[in-house]
């Protein structure tokens, strides 16, 4: 009668063999907790693979059981009757054995080729989530950038505002002040008595530089105004007839001084608010200071005794 080359059931020679095993290593004096601890660190490391890879491991350790397992079993060959495959295949020719082999590892190679293109092909498909990922992260910080901008942008125009309203009051205060020197100013055109008598073919004219009133604005109006009426008639032009004056004031000794008043008023115009503006330019102000200076270069129109 013939016995099969496992008399005892296979996965009970397993199970024998690793009890085996463990009590050298406790009669060794192997610590069995830093056993323990390696289990454990073995086991996180074993949860930290891929799901491919922990299905690739078993489905080979389940394969390599297998060969071995079937290895035990007796060959129905007539010649070899009741002697074990692996006993065959350790007495077979080396060409045989290395057929066997090939036949096992190209098995193995194959199913961990294709396991390898599937993991790959997972990889991939997470690389291409994590690239839309932060396609979709660099979309949102552009658009955060953009609200950014437009916050910045609406900071600088706040900031523009202010600083434009500031800049205005002051030029208001400068104009106030100004308009305070100019009032003191034209006191002494009260005492000078700019007027003209004067003919032009048979007509006889009476010219006056007003400034008499007692409000600001109001002497300011008068004088800005008379200024032009006076600028108009006698500053000659191409067209303008033969006169003859009959009276000529004195140019007076703050003739420089209102001038530079004027001017500095027409050049704080620019800076003041659009009310503010339109305010100066109705007393005459944006043009008074270029009436005054071609009055005061026009030395026939004065007294010979200051000409």
């Amino acid at each position: 009668m013939n016995f099969y080359y496992w008399s005892i059931p296979f996965p009970f020679v397993l199970f024998a063999c690793a009890v085996a095993i463990l009590i050298l290593l406790i009669c060794a004096g192997v610590n069995v907790s830093s056993i323990h601890r390696r289990w454990k660190v073995a086991k996180w490391r074993w949860k930290r693979l891929d799901s491919l890879v922990r299905t690739g491991a078993i489905i080979t350790l389940v394969f390599l059981l297998t060969v071995a397992f079937l290895s035990g079993l007796p060959t129905n060959k007539d010649t070899e009757e009741g002697v074990p495959k692996l006993e065959a295949f350790i007495k077979s020719k080396p060409n045989e054995i290395g057929d066997a082999l090939a036949g096992v590892s190209s098995t193995l190679a194959f199913f961990w080729l294709i396991l390898t293109v599937m993991l790959q092909g997972k990889q991939l498909s997470a690389q291409k989530r994590e690239l839309t990922l932060t396609r979709l992260e660099f979309k949102k910080m552009s658009k955060a950038q953009e609200k950014q901008v437009e916050i910045m942008d609406v900071q600088k125009n706040i900031f523009e505002k202010e600083q434009k309203q500031r800049e205005e009051v002051e030029a208001k205060e400068i104009l106030e002040s100004l308009k305070q020197r100019l009032f003191k100013q034209s006191e002494s055109l009260q005492e000078a008595y700019l007027r003209w008598h004067l003919k032009e073919q048979e007509e006889r004219r009476y010219l006056r530089i007003e400034c008499w009133d007692d409000g600001i604005e109001e002497r300011i109006g008068e004088f800005c105004a008379s200024l032009a009426a006076a600028e108009q008639v006698l500053i000659p032009t191409e067209t303008t007839r033969e006169r003859e004056f009959f009276e000529r004031p004195n140019l007076p000794q703050e003739a420089s001084f209102i001038e530079n008043t004027l001017r500095k008023i027409k050049s704080v115009l620019p800076s003041l608010s659009v009310a503010e503006r339109n305010r100066a330019q109705d007393l005459g102000l944006d043009r008074a200071v270029d009436d005054w200076s071609a009055l005061a270069r026009q030395k026939e129109i004065w007294s010979d005794s200051e000409a």
